[in-house]
């Protein structure tokens, strides 16, 4: 299964690739004027790459509850679906900026680079754990 994670954010979304159980960061895009923009061209990404479906960061409150960032992602998702025809999965992604700077603070990366590949790590972060819950039996 090859899937398209998406860490999207209200400046910049960061893209990472699942192919299996392997997971690579892909790129990060800034922001576009308009939220179909950012549609459009996360879709052609996903064609381009043959994937059968899309996860995107699903970032709920601390508490579990429903914000602005949440709904905003829940809109992306719909649209996205809809333009590409393909499964789109929300997951919670509280914390994987946090995890993923950590990650790439113990992997040495400096502060300056950090900034120009975190989302990108918060796309491996989110794709990693949808293949987590994929894997538990119910």
């Amino acid at each position: 299964m090859r899937a398209l994670g998406i860490d999207l954010g209200l400046k910049r979304t960061g893209i990472a690739l699942a192919e299996g159980q392997v997971t690579v960061p892909l790129e990060t895009l800034s922001k576009e004027r308009k939220l179909s923009d950012r549609v459009r061209r996360v879709a052609r990404m996903g064609d381009q790459r043959q994937v059968d479906c899309f996860v995107v960061g699903y970032p709920l409150e601390t508490d579990g509850q429903v914000g602005t960032r949440a709904a905003f992602a829940k809109d992306f998702a719909d649209r996205l679906s809809e333009r590409s025809g393909l499964p789109v999965h929300l997951v919670d992604e509280r914390y994987t900026t946090v995890e993923a700077k950590q990650r790439l603070r113990d992997a040495g990366v400096g502060s300056e680079q950090i900034k120009g590949i975190l989302d990108q790590t918060a796309a491996v972060v989110i794709l990693e754990s949808w293949l987590a819950s994929m894997e538990k039996p119910e």
